[in-house]
């Protein structure tokens, strides 16, 4: 147990580059929680269409878009901001759990939630931040590979995918080790905007509706920077499982 603790404690220790640190510092406080609410609403504005009213309204779906980038970057923060991954994991799939039920009453699916995908995603990052620059390339090449081939087709069982899970680890990378991790993070993004059966300039649209959408709402933020966060600690741990039984109850009302 006390080897297990030191080595959690030296990844953790090697997990946070000064400059990361500064970087994940700018967001501290009232501009991070603004990034959440943000996210939040996206979720709740996709969701809401999904489940209310059948995919119909398709400005609702580029609106969610933005959604689950958003709750990467701030996975990214705090990971480089020094939370301790595995601990941060561990949360993260008991509010999956927890909402599993739920989601798949008001999605009416067998599927797990999306937030199994950003456990998973979590630990992903953190043995990705681990490794050196040439295993940490080898690897993103490897999982552009997977994403876009047509032969291998990857499945995940998990909303979005691959790329999905890929994406906290290339955020992490390109925000905290440098500006070589920017093309594979750029590619990842493209590879969770494809969707099946559609058209390519779809995908197109679905990228720069959740590219330039968070990076805008994450640049606004700063106005609000050395401000105190205004959100409860664990606010979106509630928030979750709360919205998808409103959703779920409200969708029972319809039938």
């Amino acid at each position: 147990m006390a080897k297990e603790r030191a080595t959690l404690a030296t990844t953790r220790a090697n997990f946070v580059l000064p400059t990361a640190s500064r970087l994940a510092e700018a967001f501290t406080g009232a501009p991070l929680d603004l990034i959440k609410v943000a996210a939040a609403l996206s979720m709740v504005v996709d969701h809401t269409s999904k489940i209310l009213f059948g995919f119909k309204s398709t400005t609702c779906w580029y609106i969610g878009r933005a959604a689950f980038p958003l709750f990467v970057f701030a996975i990214a923060v705090h990971l480089l901001r020094g939370a301790e991954p595995w601990r941060y994991m561990q949360r993260l799939a008991l509010l999956a759990v927890v909402s599993q039920p739920t989601y798949a009453i008001a999605f009416g699916t067998t599927e797990p939630d999306t937030v199994f995908t950003l456990a998973i995603g979590v630990a992903v990052a953190a043995l990705a931040y681990s490794q050196s620059a040439l295993v940490r390339h080898l690897a993103l090449a490897a999982t552009i590979a997977a994403i876009f081939a047509p032969q291998l087709q990857a499945r995940t069982g998990l909303d979005f995918g691959l790329a999905g899970i890929a994406l906290p680890a290339a955020l992490v990378l390109a925000l905290g080790a440098g500006r070589g991790y920017w093309a594979w993070l750029a590619l990842v993004l493209l590879g969770l905007s494809i969707y099946p059966r559609t058209l390519f300039i779809y995908d197109l649209a679905a990228l720069l509706s959740a590219a330039v959408g968070g990076s805008a709402i994450v640049i606004l933020s700063l106005a609000c920077r050395g401000r105190q966060r205004f959100l409860p600690r664990f606010a979106f741990y509630a928030f979750y499982p709360g919205h998808l039984l409103v959703l779920a109850l409200l969708k029972d009302l319809q039938v």
